[in-house]
């Protein structure tokens, strides 16, 4: 900068002095080298000093930008490697979630074709075990089926012996697995209870026909194989036990000239039975459903027979003979008892209501069991002598 100022100094004193005139330069001797170099140098200040004038025009108004320009452009330059490495990024990201999803996509067809691979497989094992299953129940079942043959031929054996073991053996059918031999185990008990076989073999039979009616009907549903009735006429079925037995509906047991002393009849379901001219001393019929049942003619002379809590809705006991009968509790709305000997019967509790008592034998103990502990007697159906008394127990006046 002195330097600058001292030539540019020089270079005004150069200026203002005066240029000479022709004749002083006529007079004037010629400039020396020095001053020639002193001269050329004086120009090339002023050139110097040209040049740097024309140069701070417009470079002079950027020097103070200078810095923030530098910032802008490494921020710009930062910003561009940013955003490339961004989309680089999400690229590599892209083509990995691309890849990924393509993987899970593969490895789901695969595994789905494994399962219908590996479930054909397991529907054709089960089919064969199905098949293998019931060629070994067939064959079984055929096995048992000639067994069963054989066992009936012992029963009605001539040999005691020999008929004992087969009314036992029959016990060896009685399992549910042999559903299927059931109904004709039942044809053959009582084919063979109906030959009168020896005590013996009748005590077996009897507690195998409790066992296989349990069985062909389990839950009361009905069973396609065994028909209705149910023919155990003529049977000796003493101490007979079907205890709690539900027969479907539709189904009918006929009993007609059975004998059922001391047989457990209670809590069944066995509307509409047929008992014509059964034996039913000491029988128990206790809780029994029995609507529309017929036992005309039948009796219990030896032993009363037991109806409490019975459901005999609308049944027939015309003609039967039942002294000392128990009725207590019994369900009897349009019973018939014509003509039934009920002499010493009770029925403290029972509802008589549109019950028919004409022709009846109720001696006095029958009468004031009836007019002093039977619902709705009034409303039942009695010979006249007979109303007449029952109103005088029962101290009502005509």
């Amino acid at each position: 900068m002195r330097r600058d100022a001292a030539v540019g100094a020089t270079a005004q004193a150069g200026a203002a002095t005066p240029a000479p005139s022709v004749s002083a330069a006529t007079d004037q001797p010629a400039p020396t080298t020095a001053e020639l170099e002193r001269q050329k140098l004086e120009e090339e200040v002023r050139q110097l000093r040209l040049t740097n004038s024309q140069a701070e025009g417009w470079l002079g108004g950027l020097l103070p930008f200078a810095p923030f320009v530098t910032v802008l452009i490494a921020v710009a330059t930062l910003g561009a490697a940013l955003y490339k490495q961004s989309t680089d990024l999400a690229a590599a990201r892209l083509a990995a979630e691309t890849e990924a999803a393509q993987w899970r996509a593969d490895f789901a067809l695969q595994q789905e074709a494994e399962a219908a691979k590996n479930e054909q497989w397991r529907q054709e094992f089960l089919r064969q075990q199905q098949l293998d299953r019931a060629a070994a129940e067939q064959e079984e079942l055929g096995r048992f089926d000639e067994t069963l043959s054989r066992v009936s031929a012992q029963i009605s054996s001539d040999n005691p012996g020999l008929s004992l073991n087969g009314a036992a053996a029959l016990g060896l059918f009685l399992k549910p697995r042999y559903l299927e031999l059931h109904a004709d185990l039942l044809r053959i008990i009582i084919a063979n209870l109906k030959a009168t076989p020896t005590a013996e073999v009748a005590d077996l039979l009897r507690d195998d026909l409790a066992r296989v009616l349990g069985l062909l009907f389990a839950g009361g549903q009905p069973n396609p194989d065994v028909p209705s009735p149910v023919d155990l006429t003529r049977l000796n079925l003493n101490r007979l036990d079907l205890h709690g037995l539900k027969l479907p509906d539709g189904l009918i047991l006929d009993l007609a000239y059975a004998t059922l002393e001391n047989a457990d009849l209670s809590e069944m379901t066995m509307a509409r039975a047929q008992g014509l001219q059964a034996t039913l001393d000491g029988a128990r019929f206790s809780r029994t459903i029995m609507n529309e049942a017929r036992f005309n003619e039948a009796h219990a002379i030896v032993k009363p027979v037991h109806f409490h809590e019975t459901t005999l809705v609308s049944a027939t006991f015309d003609g039967a003979h039942l002294p000392g009968a128990e009725f207590q509790r019994a369900h009897l709305q349009g019973t018939k008892f014509r003509h039934c000997d009920l002499r010493g019967a009770r029925f403290e509790g029972a509802n008589v209501n549109d019950a028919y008592f004409q022709g009846a034998d109720l001696d006095e103990a029958a009468k004031r069991s009836i007019a002093l502990g039977a619902h709705h007697w009034q409303d039942a159906h009695f010979d006249p002598p007979v109303l007449q008394r029952l109103k005088e127990i029962a101290g009502i006046s005509n």
